[in-house]
């Protein structure tokens, strides 16, 4: 609801203008926004000079504003008004925080604001906005700049001295203050001393740092539930849209009033509740339930603004035809979106409320009853579409013996806020029955004179205000159930006129088995058999009983109890015909629901049945990221089975955004049998993955669930305790960030180092690179979402190479918005080879609109070559999928953008060659494997063109740059390790021919094969029927020499290649014995020349000289 705009002329009466705009904040029932708007068109239209009537109302008027909410707009507002009003005190500086000019004042407004005063005004705003830890900051900074200014002033030494020492109290004062900026406070404050007070500048900051010992211990320093204040208000910093704040601000409640907690440093004692501190988190929690009424609010006069007469006029001219169709479409759209909003917001209040009642019961909990009065009427006031928050207030007044109760009560009903639309009947009904329930205690029958007792007019005034409001009336009859109860057992003499009120006619009690039952019960109690047995008679003539079969076992139980043979019989042939008519009317209902479902596949929607008759709840709003859409699951795929005749079985494909949790807090050990047994109550769970942290106590898990309907009862499972540990459970793309634009050499160690300071990483994910080498993006799973949104702060950091760096919530709904994440196009195979495209268009135009058909056509042959693409308007179906057309089955799949087909991209034996050269294969690759991270790890090493991964068989394919890199990999010394696991690398080789082992003896005649080795040449098989050519190549000997693993590895099968490298290998291994062998031959013949003759070792020197003797002589 918004502020009336006021005229930008200027009256000259200036309370008359402050007065037009009260009305508008009445009607308004001071929402916040309202508030916002009343104060800025109120600095626009004020006249000037402003005089003391209208400065003291306006600030009256912030008193209110700041009594009903606790917003830094609205406190900033009060700061702004105020500094600008003190032109006479100073003169501004250019650097000034003041965003629009002075205000002129009168004298006497002038002498008001003196200096003192206006300090004892901004510190008492100051000292209402320091329960925003995360804000106050904005206030607090603003004052200080005043003080500043107005120490330049200050001449005298005296009153210099005097206001610093005031400066000195005002800094120290905010210093015991918890905020957000205890640093930069911290640090103002020092340069303030070393300028202000340098000889006394290190007893100074003692005693602030004495003084904020309590202020950062309560900031950062108490931990509940692994979390302190920090924290969570760094979650409302970064939260993306106000439902996120919401939802943060309840956990922020919860931390608050934990008495369950245990201090951080005392064992066995819960820690202090800080009144101040948490009544300031309800009071922001209320603030932010405002905003999100307000932007919903403006949704409804934004998105379906009434039609002009002269829209109407043209609209009536054009008759009954097509235009005035399509205006009564547009304007039925118009009111279902108002409707649903309304509803939304009716939740939403109703959520409020209950915020406000919790707050209320924690004051009285804490001794502070004096304020419950106070918190229950601010929420009247906020809520008061709500009955719940009314019968709460009336309540506490009943017990403090109020003399007000009932002109709370009457403010209540004619207030209109409960009958609004939108409002369910049920906030009616709680008013007036906590109304009738008082004065059923309050004044007992007996002292009742006369024929009407209190307890009746009130029923008769909420009956009749029910049935105005609506129709149909109260389909719990809550009401009438009272009343009758009533009068039955309290108030027997007023039985007769509460059945009068009932016997008005009312949908609702009509049509009710409820009431039918009640009525002939009481009837019968009273003696009344035959006023009972016509009660029943007339429900069964009804046809829009809402439970007969409840009215039909009721009247044949009260006929054998009460009723003789023959009204037995009467009563079964009565009930026979009303089933009779029940079943046709049934019948008949089932026919139009199933007409128009097949009306609806015909035309080729997607919708269900449900769909049609149950109106959507989902509401989008622009610009606030505001949005209360539930999960959308995704398209449903079906595939045949492997025998033609089986009938198609439809599956859902997997949504892991929208099904996956992510459950941190785990105790070692825990196992995907204790994790599925801890969510067996939410639904089937597909897939449990753990996340193993060695250096720390805990581990977390990765939970995906096969349907998207269990994920709310897993959500509830948060801060549940498994094996004595309290886990806690989250959606995991909360927790997961998508960052790209980093530089080409950052690695996953880079992306783990840059985000080791916001939280700790249970993941990452990179892309593979086979397609495109140029993707540069990673999924980075932090702990909590607390943790992704800390590490947002990197959002927009200027990298290396000149890019900003990209750090966002992997949102699913991006993703879905992504043009290579589309699910419009179709790949269609198993068409004839007469298909065209026409026909292809007009075969998937049954499912939906056809934006475009690509068909496979073969231009040589003038035919099709049995498949097509087909890229539908909206969402595809796989409804066509296995279809028998024109004797063929269809084969309908999602087409995937990054398919390659399997035959050879090059059939050149020359370019094959090179490839395979330069192609290595990795084994024992570890199951967790991801070809992204793979890539990095080898690219340390050697240059990597192109990685493909095949996990099943734990293999990998790699694809170098050149063959010298391929040798560089074959031949290093150390051995590759990956993911804790050594990686065995071969050279990529032939596929091996089919092999058949056969161990029959050769026949007659026939020469036996030797086994071919590296060395050696297999002789030629003998002609059959022709003499043999020669004797044939004999294998040579082998060299004896050789190392025995060269000779067994010489030995292996003709199915590998000769250049494979284990011969290679071996071979090298062999010459290295062998000079190891020469060499120590040559050592051992040195010895023994060096001893004499007779056998006594010579010394080096003699021996040397000996040598050289031998050679000269030679």
């Amino acid at each position: 609801m918004e502020v009336d705009h006021i005229e930008s002329h200027r009256t000259e009466h200036q309370a008359d203008s402050v007065q037009q705009l009260d009305h508008s904040v009445e009607d308004a029932a001071n929402e916040l926004d309202t508030w916002l708007s009343y104060f800025d068109d109120l600095f626009e239209s004020s006249v000037q000079p402003v005089t003391l009537d209208v400065f003291v109302e306006m600030l009256e008027r912030f008193d209110q504003a700041e009594k009903d909410y606790l917003s830094s707009a609205v406190l900033l507002r009060h700061v702004e008004f105020i500094l600008r009003c003190t032109s006479h005190l100073y003169a501004p500086p250019e650097d000034s925080q003041l965003s629009r000019p002075f205000i002129r004042v009168e004298a006497d407004v002038a002498e008001f604001l003196s200096e003192e005063t206006v300090r004892r005004m901004l510190q008492g705003v100051v000292q209402r906005g320091n329960q925003l830890l995360g804000e106050s900051h904005l206030l607090w900074q603003p004052w200080i700049d005043w003080e500043l200014d107005i120490l330049k002033t200050k001449i005298d030494e005296e009153q210099r001295s005097s206001h610093i020492d005031r400066i000195h109290a005002a800094y120290l004062d905010r210093m015991t203050v918890p905020h957000s900026t205890m640093d930069a406070t911290s640090s103002s404050y020092s340069s303030f001393c070393s300028q202000y007070a340098p000889n006394t500048y290190e007893q100074r900051l003692i005693n602030a740092t004495n003084a904020a010992q309590n202020a950062k211990f309560k900031w950062n320093g108490e931990k509940r539930h692994g979390k302190t204040r920090e924290d969570l208000e760094q979650e409302l910093a970064y939260a993306p849209d106000i439902p996120a704040q919401l939802q943060t601000y309840v956990s922020y409640i919860s931390w608050e009033t934990d008495q369950h907690a245990k201090h951080p440093k005392i064992p066995g004692k819960s820690p202090a509740t800080d009144v101040f501190l948490t009544r300031g988190v309800f009071e922001r929690t209320i603030a932010t339930y405002g905003r999100i009424v307000a932007v919903l609010q403006s949704t409804i006069i934004t998105a379906s603004p009434p039609s002009t007469a002269p829209e109407m006029e043209n609209t009536a001219k054009k008759g009954k035809g097509k235009a005035k169709s399509t205006f009564d479409i547009d304007k039925a759209r118009r009111e279902e979106t108002e409707a649903i909003t309304q509803v939304t917001i009716q939740a939403y209040r109703e959520a409020e409320a209950g915020i406000w009642s919790q707050y209320a019961a924690w004051l009285e909990a804490n001794g502070h009853s004096d304020a419950v009065q106070d918190i229950k009427s601010r929420g009247t006031r906020a809520c008061p579409e709500v009955g719940s928050i009314w019968c709460s207030l009336l309540t506490h007044m009943v017990r403090c013996q109020s003399n007000n109760l009932t002109t709370t009560f009457e403010k209540a009903i004619n207030l209109g806020t409960l009958d609004r639309k939108g409002v369910p009947c049920t906030a009616l009904v709680d008013v007036f029955l906590h109304r009738a329930a008082f004065e059923s205690r309050a004044e007992p029958v007996e002292d009742v004179e006369g024929d009407y007792h209190p307890v009746l007019q009130t029923l008769s005034r909420g009956l009749e205000a029910v049935v105005k409001f609506s129709q149909a009336g109260d389909p719990s009859l809550r009401l009438e159930k009272f009343l009758l109860d009533w009068a039955e057992s309290r108030a027997p003499k007023f039985l007769n006129e509460a059945i009068a009120l009932l016997s008005k006619p009312s949908k609702s009690r009509l049509s009710s088995y409820q009431m039918t039952i009640l009525r002939s019960g009481i009837e019968t109690r009273r003696g009344n058999i035959e006023e009972a047995r016509n009660l029943f008679t007339t429900a069964l003539q009804r046809s829009d009983l809402d439970w007969p079969e409840a009215v039909y076992d009721a009247f044949i139980q009260f006929e054998n109890v009460h009723g003789d043979l023959d009204t037995v019989l009467d009563a079964n042939k009565r009930i026979a015909k009303a089933q009779e008519k029940l079943a046709k009317r049934r019948e008949k209902a089932a026919q139009e629901q199933t007409a128009q479902y097949q009306v609806v596949a015909q035309s080729g929607t997607s919708a269900t049945t449900a769909e049609l008759l149950i109106p959507s709840t989902a509401v989008a709003v622009d610009g606030e990221g505001l949005s209360t859409a539930a999960p959308v699951t995704t398209a449903q795929a079906f595939t045949s089975q492997e025998a033609e005749n089986t009938p198609l079985k439809r599956q859902v494909s997997r949504d892991r955004e929208h099904t996956t949790v992510l459950v941190n807090g785990l105790p070692k050990g825990a196992d995907e049998a204790r994790i599925a047994h801890f969510f067996s109550e939410c639904g089937p769970i597909r897939e449990t993955t753990i996340l193993s942290e060695h250096e720390h106590d805990h581990i977390a898990a990765l939970v995906e669930f096969r349907d998207v309907d269990s994920i709310p009862d897993a959500l509830t499972r948060d801060r549940k305790k498994l094996a004595g540990n309290e886990v806690a459970v989250s959606m995991l793309w909360r927790s997961t960030l998508f960052i790209t634009n980093f530089p080409r050499s950052m690695d996953d160690a880079g992306i783990r180092q840059l985000l080791s300071s916001y939280g700790l990483i249970l993941q990452t994910r990179w892309p593979s690179r086979k397609y495109a080498d140029s993707r540069r993006f990673c999924y980075v799973t932090m702990d909590s979402p607390a943790s992704a949104q800390n590490a947002l702060q990197l959002h927009g950091q200027p990298t290396t190479e000149g890019f900003n760096l990209t750090v966002l919530i992997s949102d699913p709904s991006a993703k879905a918005r992504r043009s290579d994440t589309s699910k419009t196009t179709l790949f269609v195979g198993g068409l004839t080879a007469k298909s065209t495209a026409p026909d292809v268009e007009k075969l998937f135009s049954q499912r939906g609109a056809v934006q475009h058909v690509n068909l496979g056509w073969d231009q040589a042959k003038q035919i099709c070559k049995g498949f097509a693409f087909v890229e539908m308007a909206t969402e595809a179906t796989l409804n066509l999928h296995g279809s028998h057309i024109n004797g063929r089955y269809l084969k309908v799949e999602m087409h995937d953008p990054n398919h390659v087909t399997k035959r050879p991209t090059t059939s050149a034996p020359r370019e094959a060659i090179e490839r395979r050269a330069r192609t290595v294969r990795l084994f024992n690759l570890p199951s967790d494997t991801q070809e992204g991270l793979l890539q990095q790890a080898l690219e340390k090493i050697v240059s990597v063109k192109r990685l493909e991964l095949f996990s099943k068989v734990h293999q990998a394919v790699v694809e170098l740059e050149s063959q010298v890199d391929a040798g560089l990999l074959l031949l290093q010394s150390e051995p590759f390790m990956f993911g804790g696991a050594t990686i065995e690398i071969r050279e990529e080789q032939r596929r091996p021919l089919p092999h058949k082992t056969d161990h029959t003896p050769p026949a007659a005649g026939q020469a036996t094969v030797a086994p071919s080795t590296s060395l050696s040449f297999a002789p030629r098989a003998a002609r059959r029927g022709g003499k043999a050519i020669g004797k044939g190549r004999q294998a040579p000997p082998q060299d004896k020499s050789l190392h025995p693993s060269f000779v067994k590895a010489s030995t292996h099968s003709n199915n590998e290649s000769d250049s494979g490298q284990v011969d290679f290998r071996a071979i090298v291994a062999a010459k290295n014995k062998q000079r190891e062998g020469k060499l120590l031959r040559a050592r051992h013949e040195q010895s023994v020349g060096g001893e004499s003759q007779n056998g006594v070792k010579r010394s080096p020197e003699e021996a040397s000289e000996a040598s050289r003797a031998k050679r000269s002589k030679n």
